[in-house]
């Protein structure tokens, strides 16, 4: 018989971290697994309402920091009808969102418009819905490109519920078990820093991911700012992943009894760290944000880049096409009514001098 999970009554937030392993303990995730998982996982943490604290996808299991908000003021059927929609268009692509709307502008009143979307929203704010779908949408898609059937999946995920001690951040136990997500490819022996690991939620914030750099920010509180967030996370992942070597270089697991190679970081490291504040030095930051120098569209100032994007005195376009991240020239915010271009998104978390790219490099969802 299967032990119920715990999970916090609905008026209270719930934070919870959850795993999963692959059966057999496979390495199926490679580079397109990975980058299939995550944007699943952005898809339906967006349609669901579900915030992605931290995460790390490793070969063959994953790790999630989930925060699931209280149902008190937050009930999805009470979401406006242009909000549902919105989500819809996460997981669905837009031919099933028009063909939702055509239904709902059959329907005879407000309330019968509210109960048709019921069935969409009774499945937000619920993790073991969150978490079957996510499973079962990947296994899917895993499935028929490598032309298997059967289970993907060892077992059910397992999930621990991890207290919330503040209200202006998660507190000292959510910032414990993400530090024990994001150091995993240190433990593994992947990398001797978390921030060189491109699947895991730190790795992804150090680069400027908003969704990531967010999570990062509720785990020490916004009020410092992401930028001190961020370094004070990084002393903290140090020090948490910091390992005393013994005279073979081995220890016992707790669990197990086995002795074992000790992975972790250096000692000197963890004194550099704190000696710097957790700041990164420039020339790792040159190196970590090589994604913008190489893949971003176009790199430079704000004023540069609304010119190049179709502002009122635009660069000349050699193509006639629009503007290189995929938007149409000239659809800034209504104000003056003057052709207005793209500005980019900043370049942080470094000594940029106001650098802004044109494209932003977050993952984009799929549905």
């Amino acid at each position: 018989m299967r032990t119920p999970r715990l999970l916090m009554p609905q008026e209270m937030d719930g934070l919870y971290h959850v795993v999963s392993r692959v059966v057999d303990k496979r390495m199926i995730f490679g580079g397109e697994e990975k980058r299939r998982f995550r944007s699943l996982l952005t898809a339906y943490g967006g349609f669901s309402g579900i915030e992605v604290v931290a995460w790390c996808l490793m070969d063959n299991h994953f790790h999630l920091l989930l925060h699931v908000p209280s149902r008190v003021g937050n009930d999805p059927s009470a979401l406006p009808e242009d909000e549902v929609l919105r989500r819809l268009r996460l997981i669905y692509k837009e031919p099933a969102v028009r063909e939702i709307e055509r239904v709902l502008g059959l329907c005879a009143d407000a309330e019968g418009r509210r109960r048709y979307l019921e069935q969409f929203t009774r499945r937000m704010g619920d993790l073991p819905m969150f978490m079957r779908t996510l499973k079962q949408r990947f296994s899917r898609w895993y499935n028929l490109r490598q032309n298997r059937k059967g289970t993907l999946w060892e077992d059910r995920y397992r999930s621990v519920v991890v207290e919330i001690q503040g209200n202006t951040t998660l507190g000292h136990a959510a910032r414990i078990v993400a530090a024990y997500i994001d150091l995993n490819p240190v433990r593994a022996g992947l990398v001797e820093d978390p921030a060189e690991y491109p699947w895991c939620g730190y790795g992804r914030a150090v680069v400027g991911e908003k969704e990531c750099v967010r999570g990062v920010t509720r785990l020490w509180g916004g009020g410092r700012g992401e930028a001190a967030a961020m370094a004070e996370y990084r002393v903290f992942l140090f020090e948490e992943g910091s390992e005393e070597k013994t005279q073979d270089n081995k220890t016992q697991d707790t669990r197990t009894g086995e002795m074992k190679a000790r992975v972790g970081i250096d000692a000197r490291k963890v004194w550099e760290e704190r000696e710097r504040g957790g700041r990164l030095p420039m020339r790792v930051m040159l190196r970590l944000k090589s994604r913008y120098l190489v893949d971003g569209a176009a790199i430079g100032g704000a004023e540069f880049l609304r010119r190049l994007t179709g502002g009122s005195e635009g660069l000349e376009e050699e193509t006639g096409e629009g503007p290189a991240d995929g938007t149409p020239a000239g659809t800034g915010e209504a104000g003056d009514g003057k052709p207005k271009g793209r500005e980019g998104v900043a370049m942080r978390f470094g000594q940029w001098g106001g650098l802004r790219v044109l494209r932003d490099l977050r993952v984009r969802v799929v549905g």
